[in-house]
């Protein structure tokens, strides 16, 4: 897998640029989506339909190591951020 690597040009004085960067910063640790985890829990139902494929097929994918799987015994969850993301390695593997 190969990461796409891409270029901002940053215009201003360095100091409205660290500025930037600042409220950049913090805009980002407000709004972090992984912070939230009761809200981002979901059942394996839940997980298949977000993936949109079988029930053979999304096991088959946990099984496989590409979709995280959490909890013990017969109860097992998923988070929703995992979930998606997962999908979109899997999406960008394909395409490659």
């Amino acid at each position: 897998m190969t990461k796409k690597l891409s270029t901002v040009l940053i215009s201003g004085t360095p100091e409205q640029i660290a500025e930037g960067l600042e409220l950049f910063r913090k805009k980002g640790k407000a709004s972090n989506p992984l912070t939230d985890f009761k809200n981002d829990r979901i059942t394996t139902t839940d997980a298949i339909k977000l993936a949109g494929v079988s029930a053979p097929t999304f096991t088959k994918w946990v099984r496989a190591g590409l979709i995280p799987r959490h909890g013990t015994g017969k109860t097992h969850y998923y988070f929703k951020s995992e979930v998606i993301d997962s999908l979109r390695k899997m999406a960008d593997e394909k395409e490659s």
